[in-house]
């Protein structure tokens, strides 16, 4: 019942979607791979060109900001000195230019979680968790700076709360989320990683989320993309169910049973 109903849900979501720009994929990556190039090569004023223009078509639509996080993704190269390297002269040749920070920084946090693993803190090695700790202080700095430079984009804000939930607590996290969502509203992704923080594995609890989504979508209109958020909501407690729920034993299984009810019953 919860899989068929997040299917219904998601393709009413996507048939009344709007474009969010007018860019293809592979122009995307084009642009991006031809601003890294001219990054690597000194030519700054030729790349900043080219991000100046994605910016100016990207905006914070349906569930994403866009074209501007394809662009970046297309844009990083991950795990590599000489484009690390390039990225400091960079900044170091333009010291007010936000989104070189911005660029800098999601490396150093890709890199962050390369180095840490994906596994729990108590089943992670000390070695790992250093350079883990050593890369988020570069991403914490560099983005930042960058919001100060320009404090209008988007996925700095984002790159902020993934790392208030990844490192800061439950407190910083919510003191980032709400001053996000004040700024960009309209931002799903904000909402996104904000439930994936009240979820019991990380301190929450499933009648948090529920209580969380239902305050901050029901009162929208049923096309609103925020609405994606039961989605994320039905994926995330069956996540749960199926890690926390023990078959065989009876009251527990019966306390999640019902806790599903009780969202099934729910209007949305």
């Amino acid at each position: 019942k919860v899989f068929f109903r997040s299917i219904a849900l998601c393709l009413m979501l996507t048939f009344t979607a709007a474009p969010a720009f007018s860019l293809s994929d592979e122009d995307i990556e084009a642009s991006a791979i031809q601003a890294r190039q001219y990054i690597m090569a000194g030519h700054y004023e030729e790349a900043e060109s080219i991000i100046k223009d994605i910016k100016t078509q990207s905006r914070v639509t349906n569930w994403h900001y866009e074209p501007y996080t394809k662009f970046l993704k297309n844009f990083i190269l991950f795990n590599n000195p000489t484009y690390l390297a390039s990225l400091d002269k960079w900044i170091q040749s333009d010291a007010n230019y936000a989104d070189a920070y911005i660029f800098r920084a999601k490396y150093y946090y890709d890199a962050a979680w390369k180095a840490r693993g994906s596994k729990f803190i108590s089943a992670t090695s000390q070695k790992r968790l250093a350079g883990f700790n050593a890369n988020l202080t570069h991403t914490i700095k560099d983005t930042y700076t960058a919001i100060h430079w320009d404090n209008n984009n988007p996925y700095a804000y984002l790159l902020l709360l993934h790392i208030a939930h990844d490192a800061m607590g439950q407190e910083a996290e919510q003191k980032v989320f709400a001053e996000s969502t004040k700024k960009f509203p309209d931002y799903y992704q904000f909402y996104s990683l904000h439930l994936s923080a009240l979820a019991p594995k990380w301190g929450g609890s499933v009648p948090q989320m529920i209580m969380f989504v239902s305050n901050t979508v029901d009162k929208l209109p049923k096309t609103s993309p925020l609405k994606k958020l039961y989605v994320d909501l039905y994926f995330r407690m069956a996540q749960d169910f199926d890690s926390n729920c023990d078959t065989s034993n009876r009251s527990t299984q019966k306390i999640c049973e019902k806790q599903m009810d009780d969202l099934m019953r729910s209007p949305q």
